[in-house]
């Protein structure tokens, strides 16, 4: 559970790090969020690499999965398809998938907030003008 937490600490950390450096740029939320999340499968996929010993490091790939909901439902598809790629004691596909899939997701999430948070900087500027 310590890990868990200690997860999801260092991805808002860095979420929140990339997002004040970036605060300037349209680009902001999109930037951060991606680079969040590839950071955090990077850290995941460490502990699981160095931990390849133990039988039961392959479960600590349910963290991402959680993190990455709807694209996983994607990867649960593929390892019932092609079931010798998606061993429980495989570390590259998991890995690859997660850092690549999981990361577009994320950055499409940043798309929508950057968009989203454009349109408002945008009326807000007309209703001062107006006013």
């Amino acid at each position: 559970m310590q890990m868990i937490v200690l997860f999801f600490t260092g991805f808002l950390g860095v979420v929140v790090v990339a997002a004040v450096l970036l605060r300037d740029s349209p680009y902001r939320f999109r930037l951060s969020l991606a680079i969040g999340h590839y950071l955090f499968i990077l850290i995941v996929a460490l502990v699981i690499w160095r931990s390849l010993n133990d039988g039961q490091a392959g479960l600590l790939w349910l963290i991402p999965m959680t993190v990455d909901f709807p694209v996983s439902l994607i990867y649960k598809g593929l390892k019932v398809l092609f079931p010798n790629y998606f061993s429980p004691s495989s570390f590259v596909v998991p890995f690859l998938f997660f850092s690549m899939i999981g990361t577009m997701q994320y950055f499409l999430y940043g798309v929508v907030l950057d968009v989203l948070i454009n349109k408002w900087k945008r009326k807000k500027g007309k209703m001062k003008q107006k006013g």
